[in-house]
């Protein structure tokens, strides 16, 4: 492996350092030179990954997400129409740590390459990856901070302004006004629990937990996750709806409940019209958001909904946390090759997990053959990855091999704070239903991802790791949709699937170690437009490992350790010592620990 000094000095890359690392790399792939973001996924396949010859390799992310490393502002939500939500409310530390964890990447994968442990394969998507850092002048961005030449709240501008451009369609500034909500939820909600449970609201509310779920999420509806409430909350939610103060006094007794149900996920600092100022602001509240829909596979399995549609199913529902035990971390490298050596994060102890789409699909069978061109898939690429949104596991949930990198990507990058991260999963028939960019108009999300297949064997051999053929429907929304919702869920106006009366999940009882909140659902009246997010398109880097050799992968090798720690790249530049949660002094003590030992 390559020496510790050497990768203290890439860590610490200056602009010219950077400026050499680009030009190393291109000459090895010339067409790896993007300028945009545009132009690197427009050298990208439309969905899933592609690679020559049938053989498994390891990967790595070569995308742009933020990390975030306060598990409290993660939500992850998977849902009917076989999605999962990503929403993450950024905090002062994921933007201005941002640019370092992008050059942290850079150095950490040029060390490894130029020492030989990696040899990139396939398409050069670490270069593209290297390339658009320059492009969008990251290195010139620190070395200018660090030089004094731009202030703090530039550099956050700066930091935000390159995290919206690499994750065009994903980024959202939300500013809400409180006190218009407070009076909204007063009237719609409050007035409502009130007439029910007259002066005894709070035993009313002690009694009736599913009642005091919702009325506290609609507090801040999408963006609360609260599953049960304390005494002093209940005391403190029965005051604030049966309150009678004038409108002000309410909004103030509205916010200091909010940040008391949040977990306080909102106290953090936000640059706006290059001031800094608190997220809540009085009664205002300023954050920026991730949110990225993926379209996902689920248990082979289908139920029934309250209209007769026979739907995917929802294996496990409920809100419970990302697991760990005494054999494996969070995110979890397996051994058997299908699984790709890409992190499988377990939500239960059976295993139940997010994972890679783990069924191989070969290009050289005739009904493959037109993926070529609807793909736009290289002719000497033979063999491809696509997630199908549709029934194909056992019990956990598959998703695209780029887009389980980038959950990786965004969630804490240690395993302690990685197992207070929620997964929640609704009642299979049960929609999400999100104010996705803070507008005010509530829509159901989904993803423009039309692909399912069937499965060559259902049992455990290796037929069940192979596809047999696309569903009729495929790449048809109109028919996609029919066949996944139902086709009495939605009406179509022009271009737009409109859902009525809606069944939405809330969640109720304690969230732990295996322990789950158990989802209920409630209807929810009104028509809402389905939301379509593009798909992302898979930004990974195949791999070999020509000093190791590709065996020496399983188990709990230095090798497989060392390609779950590309999941974990994270830096905090100057701001190390102002964050108590950085981890860049962890990622890089267990990289040195890693190749101390090869």
């Amino acid at each position: 492996m390559f020496s510790m000094q050497a990768f203290a000095q890439r860590s610490r890359l200056t602009l010219a350092a950077a400026t050499l690392v680009t030009l190393t790399t291109s000459q090895a792939f010339t067409q790896a030179q993007v300028t945009s973001i545009e132009q690197y996924n427009s050298g990208l396949i439309a969905n899933g990954v592609a690679w020559a010859g049938s053989a498994y390799y390891p990967s790595l992310y070569t995308g742009f997400a933020p990390r975030e490393e306060e598990a409290n502002r993660i939500h992850f939500r998977l849902s009917r129409g076989n999605v999962a939500r990503l929403t993450v409310t950024l905090d002062e530390q994921a933007v201005l740590t941002y640019l370092y964890s992008l050059q942290k990447r850079r150095a950490v994968i040029s060390a490894v390459t130029s020492s030989g442990d990696i040899k990139p394969m396939h398409r050069p998507q670490n270069a593209m990856h290297d390339s658009l850092l320059d492009a969008h002048g990251v290195p010139q961005t620190i070395a200018d901070f660090e030089a004094g030449r731009i202030t703090r709240e530039q550099f956050y501008a700066r930091s935000l302004e390159v995290m919206k451009a690499l994750n065009p369609g994903r980024i959202f500034d939300i500013n809400l006004d409180l006190k218009a909500l407070s009076a909204e939820w007063r009237s719609k909600m409050a007035s409502v629990v009130v007439k029910k449970a007259g002066a005894q609201l709070a035993t009313y509310l002690a009694k009736n937990p599913q009642e005091a779920v919702v009325l506290a999420n609609q507090i801040l509806f999408g963006r609360l996750n609260v599953t049960q409430l304390s005494s002093d909350q209940i005391q403190a939610l029965a005051k604030l709806a049966g309150s009678t103060a004038d409108e002000a006094t309410f909004a103030n007794d509205y916010v200091a409940l909010l940040k008391s149900l949040s977990g306080n996920r909102f106290e953090t600092k936000v640059v706006r019209n290059g001031q800094t100022q608190a997220a809540i602001n009085g009664t205002q509240l300023s954050i920026t958001e991730f949110t990225a829909i993926y379209p996902v596979g689920s248990v082979l399995a289908t139920t029934k909904d309250n209209a007769g549609n026979r739907i995917p199913m929802i294996r496990e529902n409920g809100a419970l946390n990302f697991v760990s035990t005494e054999r494996f971390d969070v995110d979890q490298i397996r051994s058997e090759p299908y699984y790709g050596w890409i992190p499988k994060m377990n939500y239960t102890l059976s295993q139940n997990a997010i994972h890679n789409p783990a069924v191989r699909t070969s290009l050289s069978k005739s009904e493959f053959k037109f993926l070529y061109n609807q793909l736009g898939i290289p002719s000497n690429e033979r063999t491809i990855w696509l997630v199908s949104r549709g029934p194909v596991s056992h019990g956990c949930t598959r998703m695209a091999a780029g887009h389980i990198h980038e959950v990786r990507a965004v969630f804490p990058s240690s395993n302690e704070e990685m197992t207070r991260v929620v997964y929640s999963g609704n009642a299979s028939t049960d929609y999400d239903l999100f104010d996705i960019d803070g507008s005010g108009q509530l829509k159901v999300m989904g993803s423009k991802y039309f692909v399912a297949y069937n499965l060559v064997s259902t049992g455990s051999d290796e037929g069940y790791r192979e596809s047999k053929g696309l569903i009729p429907e495929s790449f048809n929304a109109d028919q996609f949709y029919a066949q996944l919702y139902g086709a009495n869920q939605y009406t179509k106006a022009q271009d737009t699937y409109v859902f009525s009366n809606p069944y939405i999940s809330y969640f109720s009882g304690t969230v732990g170690r295996d322990k789950r909140a158990k989802a209920f659902s409630v209807k929810v009246a009104g028509d809402y437009p389905l939301y379509e997010q593009k798909y992302e398109q898979d930004k990974i880097q195949f791999f070999d490992l020509p000093k190791l050799g590709l065996k020496s992968l399983g188990g709990t090798t230095n090798a497989s350790k060392l390609v779950r720690l590309f999941g974990r790249i994270n830096a905090c530049g100057p701001f190390a010592k102002e964050f108590a949660k950085c981890r860049e002094p962890e990622f890089t003590q267990e990289m040195s620990s890693i190749v101390g030992k090869q």
